[in-house]
């Protein structure tokens, strides 16, 4: 029997409606439309509740019964290469393939076209929600493994809130790239784990 929450699937449903109209006017409106019209003001305003789509994921992943260790790891996997399938879509494809990427918004970035295969990387690699969403299921599915209980997963949530601040910004012996999905200061990663 499905017992599935549909106030919880209404709720991913619409945040990544809203996710799609943020995207959509920050890479296709004019600078007048999204600074000085009420439409660009409320999507702005809308835009701010991203974080919404990470609680309603978060509450149907503990809601479900498919938990294991090896299951969230390989939903969590599947998930980030969905991600970087879709900045394939979303970059890659309209610049290279379709020549469709507006100026400005290359511009926003300090680059002119045609772009070199470092900065198309750049693009694609640009961590968003889904990849903090893929790295989250990793780690959760390892603590699983570990058989870390609840309470302390919560105080290790606690921890990491505590001192995201301060650890902004870090790199460490892994590539620059994987230290950023953990600790960005910078616009190719959007939402770090910390």
């Amino acid at each position: 029997m499905n017992t599935r929450l549909k106030t919880i699937d209404l709720a991913r449903g619409a945040s990544v409606f809203i996710m799609i109209l943020v995207h959509t006017l920050w890479m296709y409106s004019s600078t007048t439309l999204q600074s000085e019209s009420l439409f660009g003001a409320v999507i702005h305003i809308l835009g701010k509740g991203t974080a919404s789509f990470l609680v309603a994921m978060g509450l149907s992943m503990a809601l479900s019964r498919r938990q294991t260790p090896m299951l969230l790891i390989k939903r969590g996997i599947q998930l980030l290469l969905l991600a970087y399938l879709m900045n394939v879509a979303k970059f890659w494809l309209p610049i290279e393939v379709f020549n469709t990427m507006p100026e400005a918004f290359i511009n926003a970035y300090g680059w002119q076209s045609p772009l070199s295969a470092g900065q198309l990387q750049f693009m694609v690699l640009t961590g968003d929600i889904l990849q903090l969403a893929g790295v989250s299921l990793v780690l959760f599915g390892a603590l699983n493994i570990a058989r870390w209980k609840t309470p302390w997963i919560a105080c290790l949530a606690m921890a990491i809130a505590l001192v995201s601040q301060f650890v902004r910004g870090q790199q460490f012996a892994l590539s620059p790239y994987i230290s950023d999905l953990f600790f960005a200061n910078n616009y190719q990663v959007y939402f770090p784990v910390f």
